[in-house]
């Protein structure tokens, strides 16, 4: 390649997955950018006084309304991991699990992994085989920062992996997986890191690679907030209609009534003076400012309702509350934290085993047990920690009905100090 390649996705062989890996970038970093609350950032609106105290009031109303999708997010990061418990036909694997997640620094790791799949919708795993250390480990890939080339149609195994990650100087290093050959790169040459030459043998014979994917059907991650997107976007819209007029018509015009131009006449820098009769007015363009914030607080109140998990906070002021009245009133949020779980599950367990596929060609018996059918994550560990008594009664209660009547009980014994009811 030329001196002039600036990206890997300049090398003719992986041309084909450039557009895809731009069009992830845009889409999945769009979505950090909401969690983040960057999506809306005013502009300049020169030195005018005026100007910047207009802008300012926008951005104090705007920017408020992206605060509730972290903390959806945060407590999504917070509910959905549930311990990582295993099911118990899987318990002769705990020890394998155990091991696998210190190596991988997973009580840190493992939130990252959470939270890029429920702000972005998606999350990559990489199985990282370790030979100096002899161990393997699980390292987090953000979703706009890969690309997966699969083995066909209909086939979603990953046939190529190409991941990139930059550094602070602007630089590009890419690293690109096949199953037989890893290769790195820095800005599209190819560059060996860390002792390695720039291409090298892959010693797994597979691409150890996995992901979850919160996917609505279309192919494609969605944010645990997508339903109130739209929303946020109409109110970008409309900000950015109103700076517009601002940044427009920051100073006013005057207008001058009864006098021609000739007429006029300016003594110093700040003194005008006007024939008899006429008169000068400034003309303001018209902001509705009252009508906008009527508007953001329209859509806040839509935001909240889009938001299931947001209900959480209604329950801080309360002490002593009944776990089972817990559950009937959160209910919205439990059963979406549920749903969250399945995608952040299966890709956690796909990349388990793969992890036991790599111990096992790295002679590491001990981790290669996790390579099994019957290790799977115990999709019915509680959301809301509870005590065992009362989970037993939930279970078996059938109707709405029978889990008010529990719920009542059960607060009126632990509010009169009877813990066992």
């Amino acid at each position: 390649m030329s001196g002039g390649t600036k990206s890997v996705f300049q090398i003719e062989e992986f041309k084909p997955l450039a557009g895809l890996y731009e069009r992830r970038k845009r889409l999945y970093g769009n979505y950090w950018k909401y969690y983040k609350a960057e999506v809306y950032k005013p502009s300049g609106m020169g030195g005018s006084e005026l100007g910047q105290y207009t802008q300012q009031r926008i951005a104090n109303a705007t920017r408020p309304l992206f605060t509730p999708l972290a903390r959806a997010v945060n407590l999504d990061v917070a509910l959905i991991p549930g311990g990582w418990a295993i099911v118990p036909a899987a318990s002769e694997l705990q020890g394998a699990v155990e091991a696998l997640f210190e190596a991988s620094a997973w009580e840190v790791e493992g939130d990252i992994y959470t939270r890029f799949t429920v702000a972005m919708g998606e999350a990559g795993l990489l199985v990282v085989d370790d030979r100096e250390q002899n161990q393997v480990s699980l390292q987090v890939l953000r979703p706009d920062r890969y690309v997966v080339e699969r083995m066909g149609r209909y086939d979603a195994r990953p046939k190529r992996l190409v991941f990139i990650e930059m550094e602070h100087g602007g630089d590009e290093l890419a690293t690109v997986i096949d199953p037989d050959l890893i290769r790195t790169y820095r800005n599209g040459e190819p560059e060996g890191f860390e002792g390695r030459p720039p291409a090298y043998v892959n010693g797994l014979g597979f691409v150890p690679f996995a992901a979850a994917v919160d996917d609505p059907g279309d192919g494609e991650g969605e944010p645990t907030f997508d339903d109130v997107i739209a929303s946020l976007d109409e109110v970008n819209q409309q900000a950015t209609h109103l700076s517009n007029i601002i940044r427009k018509h920051v100073e006013p015009q005057w207008a001058a009534i009864g006098a021609e131009a000739g007429d006029l006449t300016k003594s110093g820098d700040t003194v005008w003076f006007f024939p008899e009769g006429s008169d000068i007015k400034a003309v303001l363009a018209e902001v509705d400012f009252d009508g906008f914030l009527a508007f953001i607080k329209e859509i806040k109140e839509e935001v909240k309702e889009g938001l299931p998990e947001l209900a959480f906070a209604k329950l801080a002021g309360l002490e002593r509350i009944a776990s089972a009245t817990i559950e009937l009133q959160m209910a919205e949020a439990v059963c979406k934290i549920r749903r969250l779980r399945k995608p952040v599950d299966y890709g956690l367990r796909q990349a388990m085993r793969l992890a036991g596929r790599a111990a096992a060609a790295m002679g590491l018996h001990e981790l290669a047990v996790l390579d099994s059918p019957v290790l799977k994550l115990d999709v019915g560990r509680p959301v809301i920690s509870i005590d065992a008594l009362t989970r037993l009664q939930i279970d078996q209660a059938t109707t709405s009905k029978e889990l008010q009547s529990l719920a009542l009980e059960r607060e009126r014994a632990l509010l009169s100090g009877d813990e066992n009811g």
